[in-house]
C-alpha cells in the first residue's frame, strides 16, 4: 500500500553457465509509492535499466547484480542476484581414416569428434586431391595414385577453430593391358589391327 515499507524483490535466468552467458533479469517492487523506478549494475562495471533488462556476460567469475528501485517519494530499496560464469573449454577435434592406404580407387572413411568450444560446430575437410566436405564423417574416394594431406577444420559457434589432419597414401593398381585384333584369321598377305588398353599402373604409358 501506499506509504508502507518499500522492498524490491529481482531473479536472473539463467544464474550460471559458460561464458559468454546471456542473462535475463526480473525485478519487482513493492510498497513505497508507485511509480517505481529501476537501476541495475551488473557486477562486471557494466550497468542498465528497466525493470527487466539482459546482459550478457563475457568472461568467467562470480558475479553479483544489483537492482536498486526508487519510488515516486524517492525512496530506494535493493536486492541482488548472484550470477556464476564458467569458462568454455578449450575447442579440440579428433579424427580417424581408415583405410590409411590401398589400390586406387581408394575409398576412405573418415571421423570428426570436436570437443570444447560452444555448438553447434561446422566441418570443412580438404581432402588433398581437390576434393572437399562439408559432413562432419564424409567418405571419399580417391582415383589417382599419391599421397595425400586430409585435414578438417572445426569451427565453433563463437568462431573458434581447431583441425585434424592425416596423410593417404594410394598406390596404383596393377598395371594391365588388353589387346583386340579387328579379326584372328584372314589369308595371307592380310593386314590385321590391333587395339591396346592399358589400365592400372601410373599414366601416360608407352
Amino acid at each position: 500500500a501506499s506509504g508502507s515499507t518499500l522492498s524490491v524483490t529481482a531473479s536472473g535466468n539463467p544464474n550460471s553457465g559458460q561464458a559468454p552467458l546471456s542473462v535475463s533479469f526480473t525485478s519487482n517492487a513493492s510498497g513505497g509509492t508507485a511509480p517505481y523506478s529501476y537501476s541495475w549494475t551488473f557486477g562486471d562495471g557494466a550497468s542498465g535499466s528497466g525493470q527487466n533488462p539482459s546482459h550478457t556476460y563475457t568472461s568467467a567469475g562470480s558475479y553479483t547484480a544489483t537492482v536498486t528501485s526508487t519510488d515516486s517519494a524517492s525512496r530506494t530499496a535493493i536486492a541482488a542476484v548472484s550470477i556464476t560464469v564458467t569458462s568454455v573449454p578449450p575447442l579440440s577435434v579428433t579424427g580417424t581414416a581408415s583405410p590409411l592406404n590401398g589400390q586406387a580407387p581408394l575409398t576412405v572413411a573418415f571421423t570428426c569428434t570436436p570437443s570444447g568450444g560452444t555448438a553447434p560446430y561446422s566441418y570443412a575437410w580438404t581432402l588433398g586431391d581437390g576434393g572437399s566436405s562439408s559432413q562432419q564423417n564424409p567418405s571419399y574416394t580417391y582415383i589417382a595414385a599419391g599421397t595425400f594431406a586430409a585435414r578438417v577444420t572445426v569451427t565453433d559457434s563463437a568462431s573458434r577453430t581447431a583441425s585434424w589432419s592425416t596423410n593417404i597414401t594410394v598406390q596404383p593398381a596393377p598395371l594391365a593391358i588388353v589387346c583386340v585384333p579387328d579379326r584372328t584369321s584372314c589369308t595371307a598377305p592380310c593386314s590385321i589391327t590391333f587395339t591396346s588398353t592399358a589400365s592400372g599402373g601410373v599414366p601416360p604409358y608407352t
